[in-house]
């Protein structure tokens, strides 16, 4: 992420990608939980959550 805002407030940066990693970590698990529809959709909301994160910070 620090790459790509090379000009971002680091602290701000690091708190966004700690969450990101985070929340993907727990989404993984909360998809295998579910039925695959379910999980998958749940899976795919999350990248597209944090795609709009890293491209705002």
């Amino acid at each position: 992420m620090r790459r790509i805002h090379c000009g971002a407030d680091p602290e701000k940066v690091a708190a966004s990608a700690f969450l990101v990693w985070q929340l993907g970590e727990a989404t993984m698990r909360l998809a295998i939980s579910l039925p695959r529809r379910e999980g998958d959709a749940i899976v795919e909301a999350y990248k597209r959550m944090t795609l709009r994160e890293i491209a705002e910070v």
